[in-house]
């Protein structure tokens, strides 16, 4: 898996190279991107199960890279970070070997950004009828 600028995923290692398995998509990641940017991959087959082999935990391949993304939004000095190998299995993923660049940021934060991320600061909760609500903005996740 290789980040720069966008999020990619796909097979690691030196089979990287040779099938050019990528995909990409500009941050921030959330779940629906990271489950689609992994579907979207020649090794997703692989990563649903074959033969006498188990499904990895796409769930943590999605947590893993969300979570990639939001170190790279909190961390503005970050400019590129190479995952390679990103190990997955049944039991979850390891990474075997990483490499980050930084550099003093050239913009603050998530201001690089072509996207911005969800706005966590707008949710507010508020009583009524007895209940307790939350008010926030839609979430891709809404979706459904």
């Amino acid at each position: 898996m290789t980040q720069s600028s966008g999020r990619a995923s796909g097979a690691s290692g030196k089979a990287v190279e040779v099938v050019a398995d990528r995909a990409v998509v500009l941050p921030p990641l959330n779940a629906i991107l990271a489950r689609d940017i992994v579907s979207r991959t020649r090794v997703a087959k692989l990563l649903a199960g074959y033969r006498n082999r188990p499904a990895a935990d796409i769930d943590a391949i999605v947590r893993t890279l969300v979570q990639v993304g939001e170190l790279v939004a909190d961390m503005s000095e970050i400019v590129e970070l190479d995952i390679n190998p990103l190990l997955a299995d049944a039991q979850g993923v390891i990474a075997l070997d990483a490499r980050i660049v930084v550099a003093k940021a050239a913009e603050p934060g998530v201001a690089r950004f072509a996207i911005k991320p969800y706005p966590a600061e707008l949710e507010e909760t508020l009583a009524w009828n007895g209940r307790t609500l939350l008010l926030r903005p839609i979430r891709p996740e809404d979706g459904e």
